[in-house]
């Protein structure tokens, strides 16, 4: 049986993204911070903790594992640049170190980003090829994330691919106007990417096209994704999170 390791398995994306691997029959090596509340995972994954500013933390996550889904990110709007920074790229240059000496036995690892790499949402829409224009910190350090894994692709073959995503919104984190993408979308998108040859070094976008300023989702669904989930009220009314562009998602 396959085994796939999530980053961020905490998180929003990060318990849709356990859940379906579950479903699609691999076992599932799930990590996050040491005082991340995992109950939500209900011992049905193998569960590690780590922090990925500490590579002592990273040894055994790699272990037997094919594919990667590193979806754990900073986003606070109140944390500093220095620890948006040391999370999101640092920890990010980490891990994929972390994978080196078991990269003969993985098929695909898959780097989420975020829509703000772009800018502001009102300038688009955004294919792949777009300029990266990073307004806030969080972006900043998702877009100097992208050039890391891809130079990790470039210089060390390690099957990286990178997944641009809207907002990230669930049935228990709801969104108001704007980009946005459901969970579960963003966790589908991910597995397609990784389920296929030839997308190695690829970069996607994915949006629930519910708003035209949004991302161009087109370079994913013209090779045979679908979106199941755009269902959202378009009402900023009973919002949990502003749909503000420079917000990250978790």
């Amino acid at each position: 049986m396959r085994k796939a390791l999530v980053t961020g398995a905490c998180g929003v994306m990060g318990l849709e993204m356990v859940e379906f691997l579950l479903e699609h029959g691999f076992q599932v090596r799930a990590t996050d911070l040491p005082d991340a509340d995992r109950e939500m995972l209900k011992g049905r994954a193998e569960f590690i903790p780590s922090d990925l500013r500490l590579p002592s933390t990273l040894n055994k996550l790699f272990d037997g594992v094919s594919r990667c889904y590193h979806l754990a990110e900073v986003s606070d709007s109140e944390a500093t640049f220095v620890d948006i920074y040391n999370a999101n790229v640092i920890g990010t240059r980490n891990l994929l170190r972390a994978s080196l000496p078991g990269k003969a036995g993985l098929e695909a690892i898959v780097v989420r980003s975020a829509a703000g790499v772009y800018g502001h949402f009102t300038e688009g829409p955004f294919k792949e090829d777009h300029f990266l224009d990073p307004k806030d910190d969080f972006h900043k350090t998702m877009a100097a994330r992208e050039e890391l894994a891809l130079d990790f692709e470039r210089t060390a073959n390690l099957p990286v691919i990178l997944l641009r995503l809207a907002p990230v919104y669930s049935d228990s984190r709801k969104w108001g106007e704007g980009p946005a993408v459901h969970a579960r979308d963003a966790v589908r998108a991910a597995h397609f990417a990784s389920d296929r040859s030839g997308f190695v070094g690829d970069t996607f976008n994915l949006d629930d096209d519910a708003d035209s300023e949004g991302l161009d989702s087109s370079k994913i669904c013209s090779l045979g994704f679908t979106l199941h989930y755009p269902q959202r009220k378009h009402s900023s009314a009973g919002a949990e999170r502003s749909a503000t562009p420079e917000i990250g998602s978790v």
